[in-house]
């Protein structure tokens, strides 16, 4: 009974004791009572940055029964460990500092709390993230595509009558500090067009501009200029094309921006030079030439056409390449070579390379090529490769479509002997040729080693507006004096004569024929996308069980 009654005593002082303890903790508690907790302005503080001011922002403080007043208070340091650089009172839950207080693009901190009141001390601050006032920003980012370059860069921005300087920094890293290494003064066509071309400057390098409008900063931008160009020159449009093509150097490749360039008043030679004509998009629909032709005179002249379209306008007469001898038509002359490659050529004159001017073989050439090409609706009164008497090695026509030509393909019908030239058209749809009584293809009668492979070759005959009543040969095609002829996988289709009714256009019988089809073909004298139907058999015709023609429209 003792052992009873002495634990109850002892489990009555643990109560009282802990009675006890949690008196003094809630003592210890009061003690720490803190009322400018209480008070501080509530939630956070929000930064909506402006061209020329930044607001700040934040929620009225709580437990308060009259309209509350702040302290804002501006540092660049986060702690405030130095006196503010503005201190500011508002009896609002925001503040509006504008680019004469603060300088645009700095970072800075704020903090804000609630004023004393009677009775009620000051409460503690609340502190902001990092801010600032973003400043105008009237650069607009460069095309990389055709503003930005390897040693230059076109910088454009909105139009502002104040701006007066551009300064470029050349950087390590876009994050790190950069070094400035041009000032800049604009002129008044600066100022009115709204665009600076910057050049003098190195390939992969990190660049900063900085716009300004005297002392202030109304624009900023980063750039990476692209590897070292390919080109040796570049233009654009507004620049005299005959001129540039004229005063380049052998072997120079200009680059063109995408546009029109038209030098259709004069034709543009090519004097004892080799250059090359590329569009710096790649794209031949975004640029594009009008021209009066290009003449490649004397030893080591020849061109290079590379993704761009030659629009000829359909003017009589003309030549898209025209061989003559250096000081006359022709006069002897050894040409380096002709490639046209992902072009689109068309309404040419009279033909597309006149190779004929001279005696038998005083004209020679290395190669011809076209590959990737379009040539379209050229009504010429010329075959459209008139090559007659060419000494040549090699004459190729690879993956491009031919569609809408007057007249025959290639004529190279006068015997200039041995050695026989390479004649190869690989990968080509042909569609809606021949008139004038020609052989719709090839006239060949001269040595020569001619192959057609993995083609189709559709629809004889156009009716054109220079032969609206179209006649051809019967012969699809002549290889005479020493020629020879191997058609391999090609598909034939409406090729017709101009009997009434009209037959079948004849392949000689010295062509050597491997898997020759006659495959009907929904196209016609106006198609334009050459896609086989699904289930075609052409889709597996060619020597390798791939679709023929050009690999363009049935991928």
């Amino acid at each position: 009974m003792k052992q009873l009654k002495i634990m109850k005593l002892a489990g009555r002082f643990f109560i009282v004791m802990m009675l006890l303890a949690a008196c003094k903790e809630q003592d210890e508690l009061f003690k720490e009572f803190r009322p400018d907790r209480m008070f501080m302005p509530a939630g956070e503080i929000s930064a909506e940055s402006g061209e020329t001011e930044v607001k700040l922002t934040w929620k009225e403080a709580l437990n308060t029964d009259a309209a509350p007043t702040y302290t804002v208070e501006i540092a660049k340091d986060s702690l405030f460990s130095e006196a503010a650089l503005l201190t500011l009172q508002t009896d609002t839950t925001g503040i509006v500092l504008t680019d004469e207080q603060l300088e645009v693009r700095e970072k800075y901190f704020a903090r804000v709390r609630t004023n004393e009141t009677v009775g009620i001390p000051a409460s503690k601050w609340l502190h902001s993230n990092g801010f600032n006032i973003r400043g105008k920003q009237l650069f607009m980012p460069p095309n990389e595509q055709t503003d930005l370059k390897d040693t230059w860069v076109i910088l454009k921005w909105r139009y502002d009558e104040t701006v007066t300087q551009v300064v470029i920094s050349e950087f390590e890293s876009i994050e790190g500090p950069g070094r400035p290494v041009q000032h800049i003064d604009l002129d008044e066509e600066a100022v009115a067009n709204a665009t600076l071309t910057v050049g003098s400057l190195k390939p992969q390098t990190n660049y900063g501009a900085i716009l300004m409008a005297g002392n202030t900063q109304v624009g900023d931008i980063t750039f990476t200029t692209q590897e070292p160009s390919m080109f040796t020159i570049e233009i654009t449009p507004d620049d005299d094309l005959k001129a540039v093509v004229e005063e380049a150097s052998d072997q120079d490749v200009i680059g063109l921006h995408p546009g029109t360039y038209v030098a259709t008043e004069a034709v543009t030679t090519l004097m004892k030079k080799q250059v090359s004509l590329v569009s710096v998009s790649g794209n031949p629909a975004e640029t594009i030439i009008h021209t009066r032709g290009f003449d490649l005179r004397g030893d080591g002249a020849g061109i290079v056409l590379r993704d761009v379209t030659l629009d000829m306008l359909a003017v009589d007469g003309t030549y898209l390449i025209d061989l003559k001898g250096e000081t006359s038509d022709g006069g002897a002359a050894h040409f380096s070579s002709i490639t046209i490659a992902g072009c689109v050529v068309q309404r040419v004159g009279r033909a597309l390379i006149r190779g004929s001017r001279a005696g038998n073989r005083e004209h020679q050439i290395d190669f011809i090529r076209v590959e990737n090409s379009i040539l379209q609706d050229n009504d010429t009164d010329y075959a459209l490769f008139e090559i007659q008497k060419l000494g040549m090695n090699q004459f190729e026509v690879i993956n491009s479509t031919i569609n809408r030509v007057s007249n025959n393909m290639l004529r190279y019908d006068t015997n200039i002997g041995q050695p026989a030239a390479s004649i190869v058209f690989d990968q080509v749809t042909i569609n809606a040729f021949g008139s004038n009584n020609r052989r719709p293809l090839f006239d060949i009668n001269t040595p020569a080693n001619i192959v057609v492979r993995n083609s189709v070759l559709a629809n004889s005959k156009w009716a054109s507006v220079r032969y609206p009543s179209p006649t051809v040969h019967n012969e699809l095609l002549r290889s005479g004096n020493g020629a020879t002829a191997r058609f391999e996988y090609v598909n034939l289709h409406n090729l017709m004569n101009s009997a009434q009714p009209p037959d079948e256009l004849s392949l000689p019988s010295s062509v050597e024929q491997q898997g020759v089809l006659r495959t009907s073909l929904p196209w016609g004298y106006g198609t334009d996308n050459f896609a086989f139907p699904a289930g075609s058999p052409l889709l597996t015709a060619s020597g390798s069980a791939g679709p023929i023609g050009d690999p363009r429209w049935n991928p």
